[in-house]
């Protein structure tokens, strides 16, 4: 395809693609006439199918060059491995295209978890049956599709910065090739494919019913995209000052909780909530407040992962780190190892310690830290949350005295000087919130109402305790580290059972 006269070369490709535009347009066509889950199972299963059938096409043909070089440079380095099964051997770090493609974030897999306890949250709170064809179909238009197309979007401006990021293989991000006809048709590839997902969620919504939800959803993802995009964009540029740097990198702080908000949003929409609803807006306060103390404790984190620990314990932020002053500016409320702001004088002297496996937060840190007014505002929304999701009635009071606990609690976690006294005043702090509620309440209660009235506390005060005894290292390798624990489990358990001469013999 990629030999031969033009001509041939173009007819071969207009023959594939009609064919694939055929058949795929009969597909689409057939699954919008049909209804409820045969229409979401067909859009599901043949397009995944033919997302992998026109990567195969393009990397055999437009990709052909790229696809030959890639191969034949995996046959080389494999020709240098040992032959022997337990000799050691090179490492493949890189990530496919294709796995890519399909699941772009995989890191971000807890994610996934918010819109679907939104829903069960608010389904249980106001007694409306269970929708899960709605809940799935929300899920698929705004995780699998737009998220992820947003997702796409944001690793593809930042593809070389991702591949040089001292913890690239556990973030998984966009695949990078120092050839620049590779590069191309990675980004191009994943150019198209975020474009696909976007008209997939246009045409799901069409088909489902849910075409306004999908419309509205889809603007407003991307706009707060495009804004978090131009605010990264300026806080890099060359000619911004320290202090105009200071200022975007904080008006990035406030933008990323909106996503938590909109997936709120999401949950109460499939739980068939009416917006009008105090829990609606209630809600989505806590989310974005939840959302920002998320991701700056994800980010501290991150940044720890760009210093180097000299000899005499004083960490240095490494080059790359001082191009993202969202994160950079986080390190000044870690108290702990002494963290210069000056240039490294030593930049390729091996580090004393990898500084991205350090439990920097188990410390007591800075009271006013911008992730603890996070997690203050945070508790303090959650009062009214909590209150709404009983749904039985209480005295106005109720709102802020378990408000007021919320952000007693909150504060005494943030001034915790280590994991143990941080997690007895999580649970002091719930026994605060059942009296408090208690104190205004007019009906009786039973256990799901005591269930979603701690649902908000226990899961911010949850989410910030595992924060602050984690490492980057830690958050990074979960999913992996939990994988393992679970295969060494296994492993025991069919040792244990078959005996240790018959496992020698099937091993």
């Amino acid at each position: 395809m990629r030999r031969g006269r033009s001509g041939y070369r173009v007819l071969s490709f207009l023959v594939l693609s009609v064919t694939f535009l055929v058949f795929a347009g009969f597909t689409v066509y057939i699954a919008v006439k049909l209804d409820g889950y045969y229409t979401l199972s067909m859009l599901l299963l043949y397009g995944v199918a033919f997302a992998f059938l026109a990567s195969e096409v393009a990397g055999a043909t437009l990709g052909a060059r790229t696809t030959f070089v890639r191969v034949a440079q995996q046959f080389q380095a494999r020709s240098a491995l040992p032959l022997l099964t337990n000799a050691t051997g090179g490492t493949n770090t890189g990530r496919g295209i294709v796995s890519y493609l399909v699941f772009p974030r995989p890191e971000d897999w807890s994610k996934l978890l918010f819109i679907p306890l939104v829903f069960l949250a608010a389904s249980a709170s106001r007694g409306t049956p269970f929708d899960w064809t709605t809940l799935l179909t929300c899920m698929v238009i705004a995780e699998y599709l737009v998220y992820s197309a947003r997702y796409q979007w944001n690793d593809i401006r930042g593809v070389a910065a991702d591949a040089a990021h001292p913890q690239a293989r556990a973030r998984l991000r966009l695949p990078y090739s120092g050839d620049r006809g590779r590069l191309r048709f990675i980004v191009g590839w994943s150019l198209g494919v975020a474009f696909a997902r976007v008209v997939t969620a246009v045409l799901l919504g069409y088909a489902t019913g849910e075409i306004t939800f999908t419309l509205a959803f889809l603007a407003a993802v991307f706009a707060v995209a495009a804004l978090y995009e131009l605010l990264r964009t300026s806080s890099q540029a060359p000619s911004t000052t320290p202090r105009g740097r200071s200022r975007l990198a904080k008006a990035i702080w406030l933008t990323v909780g909106t996503g938590y908000a909109l997936r709120f949003l999401v949950g109460v929409y499939a739980a068939g909530i009416p917006l009008g609803d105090p829990l609606v807006y209630t809600g989505a306060v806590f989310a974005y407040a939840f959302g920002i103390m998320f991701v700056l404790l994800t980010w501290v984190l991150e940044a720890t992962s760009y210093c180097r620990a000299s000899a005499g314990g004083v960490w240095y932020q490494g080059r790359e780190l001082r191009g993202k002053a969202n994160l950079g500016i986080l390190l000044r409320y870690v108290r702990g190892p002494v963290i210069s702001t000056h240039p490294d004088p030593h930049p390729a002297a091996p580090s004393a310690l990898n500084c991205g496996e350090v439990k920097i937060l188990a410390g007591r840190g800075a009271l006013f830290a911008p992730w603890n007014l996070a997690l203050w505002v945070s508790a303090a929304a959650g009062g009214p949350l909590a209150v709404h999701l009983t749904g039985t009635p209480s005295a106005a009071a109720t709102v802020w005295w378990v408000s007021a606990a919320g952000m007693a609690g909150a504060f005494a976690m943030a001034a915790a000087g280590g994991p143990p006294a941080r997690a007895a005043v999580q649970l002091l702090t719930a026994v605060g919130i059942v009296l408090a509620d208690g104190l205004g309440r007019t009906s009786g209660t039973d256990v799901l109402d005591y269930v979603l009235l701690l649902a908000p506390w226990m899961t911010t005060a949850g989410t910030y305790l595992m924060f602050r005894n984690q490492s980057y290292r830690d958050l990074k390798y979960f999913a992996a580290d939990l994988f393992r624990s679970v295969r060494q489990l296994t492993i025991w358990l069919v040792k244990s059972v078959t005996g240790p001469d018959t496992w020698r013999a099937i091993r």
